[in-house]
């Protein structure tokens, strides 16, 4: 099976689940979608010179710093790399239960948006 196969049947798999009401089997693949998204942010969206920027906000979640947080995203000079970044942090505090990093991704993101227009 190719990867492109696995993903879809991933997908259908948790989606599948998701209909007949089986939570836990969609709450037991719920690591697997996030990292499979992640991967496709990264693959779609990212150049290669981000991966070590998005290492760091991941490195800022995981130390639970809002202020690290703000920091890193903002260093980035492209508010729409800016939006994309913060849209990362947000999955990745939202899966790890950290709504106050949540909101301050999310605030970031808007500022960045709002610099854009």
């Amino acid at each position: 099976m190719s990867e492109v196969e696995e993903i879809e049947q991933l997908v259908d798999t948790v989606l599948a689940a998701y209909a007949r009401g089986d939570e836990d089997t969609v709450e037991d693949n719920s690591s697997a979608i996030l990292i499979n998204y992640l991967e496709a942010m990264r693959d779609i969206h990212f150049e290669e010179s981000h991966l070590q920027w998005l290492n760091e906000i991941i490195a800022a979640i995981d130390g639970d710093t809002p202020e690290k947080l703000i920091a890193i995203l903002e260093k980035e000079q492209d508010p729409d790399y800016v939006f994309l970044g913060s849209q990362v942090a947000v999955l990745i505090a939202g899966y790890r239960h950290l709504d106050g990093l949540v909101t301050i991704a999310q605030a970031v993101g808007i500022r960045a948006l709002l610099r854009n227009s």
